[in-house]
């Protein structure tokens, strides 16, 4: 997939291929009678994946008078790298111009990017609050440099270096599970950790073990040493990903079973296969 049409996420009005949703509540006779437009088409390019990384880890969509106002960013006020590739990337992909507030007490910084439709747009595509957060099912398909794209935007705001590797961590399940599936299309080996936080709310961790391979993805030198996977945990083959059967428990269960099966494949699936 090149190109991403938002006419088919969103109803509105397309004009010499910009797309505008047309007001219907009243607004002071300066403003125009819709939103701001922008284009129709957009092309899914390596930028569009970071940028797509950095909202899944820091942004969230504002509310504006009960209505979605547009994308906020917040990161840390050191993080100036981070902070100029959003504003250079919703300038070069989207045309709009983003807005920065430095917020020294709180040592933080926030983008917000003031367009309805953006909003709209990515509610729709990637969810909201860190909990709703997913991507669409296309991206997990897409060519493996715009995927590498995905991942080093989103390790840049919700990514850590531990001892044996990185870890990306979210509150959502589903995005969690997608990650997962993505790394493990790339070639990596992951191990999946879940826990509950102090207001009892799940937290997911995806961990891949530090080696060169790894650092490339994330755009962050390994300095340990390279970790051997352990076997135990299971293994990677020719494209196929085997796990380790930890425990089997039986359950009383009374109802129908459903078996989906491939012709001459025999498998198990777990949660997010």
């Amino acid at each position: 997939r090149r190109f991403l049409r938002v006419s088919e996420y969103l109803s509105g009005v397309i004009e010499h291929g910009l797309f505008y949703i047309p007001r219907i509540y009243k607004t002071k006779q300066s403003k125009p009678p819709h939103s701001k437009p922008i284009s129709d088409q957009t092309r899914l390019n390596d930028d569009f994946y970071l940028l797509a990384g950095y909202f899944l880890s820091e942004g969230n969509v504002s509310q504006k008078h009960g209505r979605d106002g547009g994308l906020l960013f917040t990161f840390n006020i050191d993080e100036k790298e981070y902070i100029n590739d959003v504003i250079n990337l919703v300038r070069n992909i989207f045309k709009l111009k983003a807005h920065t507030t430095f917020r020294p007490e709180t040592h933080s910084a926030e983008i917000a990017v003031w367009s309805s439709i953006l909003g709209r747009l990515f509610r729709v595509l990637f969810g909201s609050t860190s909990y709703e957060k997913d991507i669409p099912s296309w991206m997990l398909t897409a060519p493996e440099h715009k995927q590498r794209a995905l991942l080093r935007g989103f390790w840049r705001g919700d990514g850590s270096i531990t001892e044996d590797g990185y870890t990306l961590t979210t509150s959502s399940k589903a995005l969690a599970y997608k990650m997962e599936i993505i790394l493990n299309r790339l070639g990596f080996f992951t191990g999946f950790y879940d826990y509950e936080n102090k207001l009892g709310s799940g937290i997911y961790n995806v961990h891949v073990l530090g080696q060169p391979k790894s650092s490339e993805i994330f755009g962050e030198p390994w300095h340990g040493r390279n970790v051997a996977h352990r076997r135990k945990n299971g293994w990677l083959d020719n494209g196929n990903i085997y796990r380790i059967v930890r425990k089997v428990e039986r359950i009383h269960y009374q109802g129908p079973v459903y078996n989906l099966h491939v012709k001459n494949t025999n498998s198990f699936v777990v949660p997010h296969a």
